[in-house]
């Protein structure tokens, strides 16, 4: 097979807001940068899917506001399991990032000379900075043509094999391009990962569908620690309706308006019963499971949500949260200013990922990573409008911290073992064999019944038991041409995240955030104020309680 290689300081793997904001900071610390993505940049991966909300205390909106609250907020949303040093310089450092993006371009919601800021759900105060016509597609535009013009190469429509490593440390990685029908070497002196989360492993998400934990695994696999990964949130603003838009957000912030309602087949305001204090503005944890309840317990709409009423909210509010989707819903006959729309559940983001400290250093000499790729900020549960702030202020600390380790190391000779065991796993890929797609359904329902919204020893034991079985049936799995391959590179790692999220949620005997055990309903700080930390033993993954310090 065809190799090709290509030679950086920095290979930035994903093109989001992480990934882009990350190439733009090393590239101007001096470090040649190359970003390989799945897709297409400024199209690819979850930022360009997102509501375009990112949330900061601008000062804009009340003066009563500080950073230290929103870092009580972020913290109290989390459950106080995440890492506080991560969060303090979120809050403080994201006001002058935003800054930074609209004088790059990024066309923010303005009021009078200033960005305008509006209400989110379980925030204190109003912080949440929306981008022009709601949604993020502008944004991730002005990020695409700046990492182009920073002279960053990028290398597109590339699924990566694993991360290459000599003598302990990451000098690479290994990636296959369907359109050439080759290999693909990047040598570099540091890599930074910024490939998201993990969505696509369930069946209904918001997820972009090349979101598919495909860092996770790769880090995992190179002796990276993972925390957190039993935490996966749910976002309670997916569109249940209609099903052209089904599995796309309505905006995150909408539920934090005021005038908003949650209504069940009966008209019943039904957050009356979950959180009476918040309503609405409650949590995203507690408002899926709210929804759940209400559906599973036969009051759902006529689709299979729940009601979300916004006729009452400001329309001119709307139009700056969810401009793009009001004009998506009226090409439908749905009209969001004069009739509830229909939501249900879904999966949205992850809180776990890759261990890394203040600076994006996970342990691995040369290996770097940063947004939903990493855990830390979020703990247990993120709070709304947070991730685009990650993402947007760790991706520049990161890159700069990856540009500075690299211009220290030599460049030197790829790892042609590594390579070598690349070809010979592209040999076992490229033969006669199963389908992979049934496969990857059948992922899917096991991951639903055994760390859906509500868990249960029972259940997550049987999906982790069909799990086995699953991982067998897959050695068989077979690529028919080219574009085959990249599904069976992504049911590799789904099914290795797969096991680590089933054990997680199997050690982690309580509910906190977005973990629910309805065999173990209470929040146990005694036992459980700590992180759950995986490494990959001889044996599959290795887990460790690690109580917070």
């Amino acid at each position: 097979m065809q190799t090709e290689t290509i030679q950086c300081d920095v290979l930035v793997i994903g093109g989001g807001l992480a990934g882009t904001r990350a190439a733009m900071a090393a590239r101007k610390a001096g470090a040649s940068v190359c970003v390989v993505l799945k897709g297409k940049l400024g199209t690819s991966g979850n930022s360009y899917l997102a509501g375009g909300r990112i949330a900061a205390v601008m000062r804009t909106a009340d003066r009563n506001d500080s950073t230290e609250i929103h870092y009580n907020d972020t913290m109290a949303a989390g459950n106080h399991i995440n890492n506080a040093a991560m969060v303090r310089a979120m809050v403080e450092q994201a006001p002058a990032a935003i800054l930074e993006m609209d004088e790059l371009g990024v066309a923010f919601v303005k009021e009078g000379a200033g960005i305008a800021q509006y209400q989110a759900p379980a925030h204190t105060f109003r912080r949440a900075v929306p981008t022009s016509g709601g949604g993020s597609i502008q944004m991730m535009g002005v990020m695409a043509d700046a990492t182009r013009a920073s002279g960053a190469q990028v290398a597109e429509g590339i699924t990566l094999l694993d991360l290459l490593k000599r003598d302990g440390a990451v000098v690479g990685a290994v990636g296959y391009s369907a359109e050439r029908d080759a290999l693909v070497a990047f040598e570099s002196k540091a890599v930074l990962l910024a490939s998201g989360g993990a969505g696509r492993l369930y069946p209904l998400t918001s997820n972009h569908p090349e979101i598919t934990g495909d860092g996770y695994a790769m880090a995992y696999r190179a002796g990276a620690r993972l925390a957190d990964m039993e935490f996966v949130q749910f976002t309670p603003t997916t569109f249940a309706h209609p099903p052209a838009m089904r599995g796309g957000t309505a905006g995150g912030s909408l539920l934090g308006q005021e005038g908003a309602k949650l209504l069940n087949s009966l008209g019943e305001r039904f957050m009356t019963k979950y959180d009476p204090e918040r309503m609405e503005r409650t949590t995203r944890a507690i408002a899926a499971r709210a929804m759940y309840r209400e559906i599973v317990e036969g009051r759902s709409s006529e689709h299979g949500g729940v009601y979300l009423d916004v006729t009452a909210v400001d329309h001119g509010i709307l139009e700056n949260l969810s401009g793009a989707q009001i004009r998506k819903l009226r090409s439908y006959g749905i009209d969001m200013f004069t009739q509830p729309i229909e939501l249900a559940p879904a999966v949205h983001f992850c809180m776990g990922g890759v261990l890394v400290d203040l600076q994006g250093n996970t342990g691995i000499p040369g290996l770097f990573a940063a947004g939903e790729a990493t855990s830390g900020i979020h703990g247990a549960n993120r709070l709304n409008s947070n991730g685009l702030t990650e993402a947007l202020v760790f991706g520049g600390i990161v890159g700069r911290e990856a540009a500075a380790y690299a211009m220290g190391q030599p460049q030197s000779a790829m790892n042609s073992q590594g390579l070598e065991r690349a070809r010979q796993q592209m040999e076992g890929i490229k033969k006669p064999g199963s389908a992979v797609e049934p496969m990857v359904e059948s992922l899917r329902s096991l991951i639903l019944a055994g760390a859906g919204l509500e868990r249960c020893a029972a259940d997550t034991e049987k999906a982790l038991s069909g799990l086995a079985r699953l991982r067998t049936e897959a050695e068989g799995a077979g690529a028919e041409s080219p574009a085959d391959v990249p599904r069976i590179l992504e049911l590799r790692n789904m099914l290795e995240v797969a096991e680590i999220l089933f054990k997680a949620a199997l050690l982690r005997t309580e509910s906190r955030g977005a973990h629910y055990r309805s065999d173990f309903p209470k929040q146990n700080d005694a036992e459980w104020l700590a992180n759950i930390v995986v490494s990959k033993g001889t044996e599959g993954p290795d887990l460790r309680v690690v109580p917070i310090q």
